[in-house]
């Protein structure tokens, strides 16, 4: 369980308790702890049996679960979705987050399962670039968060917008996935995944 890694993803996308360039530091501080081979296998939980579930800590803000989602799928390691999460569940801490599962979600859990199918497919159609790949993280000087999983000479390239304010954006490449662009700009809790 890489909770520390985990961890700093939550308190900036979700919590907003650290920076974006705070995360990145964390973040890059805890892949340079490990080899490789272990930060490959290392398990990313966002919510669990003992936790909150994800969209009781984002206050019900799909968005913001699927932004968070995607940066998470793009990361070295193992994501984990926690049964229910891919349909929306909430729940609270410990018993509330292991409620019996919804087996009849709501069109808003229906839309969140459809996502993510996209997010399970880009991560397996790309996962010579996502296991083996080399990554790179940064704050753009617009404050937009950009990873990159370079590799076989190909680049993919996720931008994350974690402010308050439409930022532009002018992603290049071929769009795998995206959330909140209108007019070449990202909306809060939007996000570009592109391939070049």
């Amino acid at each position: 369980m890489n909770y520390s890694y985990t961890g700093a993803i939550l308190d900036h996308f979700i919590n907003h308790r650290i920076s974006a360039e705070q995360m990145i530091d964390h973040l890059s501080n805890q892949l340079m702890k490990y080899r490789d081979q272990t930060n490959q296998m290392m398990f990313n939980v966002l919510d669990s049996h003992d936790t909150a579930r994800i969209m009781t800590q984002a206050r019900g803000n799909r968005d913001l679960v699927k932004e968070t989602f995607a940066f998470t799928f793009l990361q070295p390691g193992t994501p984990s979705i926690y049964y229910g999460t891919e349909y929306g569940m909430d729940g609270d801490n410990d018993p509330d987050c292991r409620k019996p599962m919804n087996w009849v979600p709501d069109d808003d859990g229906q839309d969140m399962f459809t996502f993510f199918k996209k997010l399970v497919a880009l991560r397996r159609n790309n996962a010579d670039l996502i296991e083996g790949g080399m990554v790179v993280l940064k704050v753009l000087p617009t404050g937009l968060v950009e990873i990159s999983r370079m590799g076989a000479g190909k680049v993919l390239t996720g931008i994350f917008n974690t402010t308050n304010l439409p930022i532009k954006c002018l992603s290049t490449g071929r769009l795998l996935l995206s959330q909140g662009v209108q007019d070449h700009q990202l909306m809060p809790n939007g996000f570009v995944i592109t391939m070049k």
